[in-house]
């Protein structure tokens, strides 16, 4: 009777470490795919935003007309998702002011014909500073345009 109890003890002992060690695969193995998603995203953010991201910075008239074009086509191409869509602005340093401003700036700024409208404004001859605005994954969601002075 008392080998009969010992031999009880022992496969119940088993079992729990077998159950231990299982929870802590379970855990190893959902901390490895929250990481995994992670870097999936990065990877994801880096191809969303490699078409604009060589535009940053002193441009010419004709670069900003091109980034402009590739926003527009970029726009086209996910209008089922507004999530993806990128605006555009334009601001002028002589007068500080923007010409898409208003209370609805950034819907404004992803409406196409007001993104053709900035494009039609961007003068070839002129030089223009372009940076982003970045959302909270790190994608690009607005391309503000400034004006360079002479």
């Amino acid at each position: 009777m008392e080998n009969a109890s010992k031999a009880l003890i022992i496969a119940g002992a088993i079992l729990l470490s077998i159950l231990i060690i299982g929870l802590g695969m379970f855990i190893f193995t959902q901390a490895s795919d929250v990481l995994q998603g992670t870097n999936m995203d990065g990877t994801r953010v880096q191809a969303y935003n490699a078409d604009f991201a060589s535009y940053e910075g002193a441009q010419t008239g004709i670069a900003v007309k091109s980034l402009i074009n590739t926003v527009l086509s970029h726009n086209r191409a996910n209008e089922s998702d507004p999530s993806l869509q990128i605006g555009v602005t334009l601001d002028s340093n002589e007068n500080n002011q923007s010409k898409t401003k208003d209370s609805d700036s950034l819907a404004t700024a992803i409406d196409s014909t007001a993104v053709t409208n900035i494009r039609n404004a961007v003068l070839s001859s002129q030089r223009y500073t372009v940076d982003f605005e970045y959302g909270r994954s790190g994608e690009i969601i607005c391309v503000k345009i400034t004006t360079q002075t002479t």
